[in-house]
């Protein structure tokens, strides 16, 4: 059984980056992971900000078609991390559909990572506004990425170290 599912979307290349990192410390602290990248079945053009399309589906919350790759089966996740861009300052629509689709019914943990130029608040109104309520929500500044990684992962390796297993009272995870 898949212990952490990392559903992500990643369209200039940094949350993709962040995520495949989180994964091979993951498994190098022992923890199974998995890693499933979210696409919009239309990718949005160059450049972002001058983008009819990007502007609408983010400001009006628009939810827009998706795949997850390799497809992600829930059920299989004790703790899922959801990791994207803000836009317009709200996570990206890919994201937000993302969530919408698979987080209804889902009963585990769920982190919630969303990445930014600037690092605000964003993640905690994400989850109200989605409904969900994260073990852990962080928002990562764009420049953290590039010059700290290790204190970007730090929070979420503590969490997920501390995580119990479901009906052990004991154990962190193994």
């Amino acid at each position: 059984m898949t212990q952490v599912c990392i559903a992500y979307y990643s369209r200039t290349g940094r949350t993709k980056a962040l995520c495949e990192e989180l994964s091979k410390r993951l498994e190098r602290a022992s923890l199974r992971a998995s890693l499933h990248v979210i696409k919009p079945v239309r990718e949005y053009g160059e450049p972002l900000y001058l983008n009819p399309r990007v502007v609408l589906d983010a400001l009006r919350s628009r939810d827009v078609d998706i795949v997850v790759e390799p497809p992600i089966s829930i059920n299989e996740c004790r703790v899922i991390i959801v990791a994207g861009p803000v836009w317009f300052g709200r996570a990206a629509p890919p994201l937000r559909t993302f969530v919408k689709r698979y987080l209804k019914r889902y009963e585990g943990d769920v982190v919630l990572v969303l990445t930014s130029r600037f690092g605000k608040d964003y993640s905690r109104r994400f989850a109200e506004y989605i409904g969900v309520k994260p073990r852990l929500s962080l928002d990562i500044a764009e420049r953290s990425i590039r010059e700290d990684i290790d204190a970007v992962l730090k929070p979420i390796l503590s969490v997920l170290s501390k995580r119990k297993r479901v009906g052990e009272e004991d154990q962190a995870y193994s």
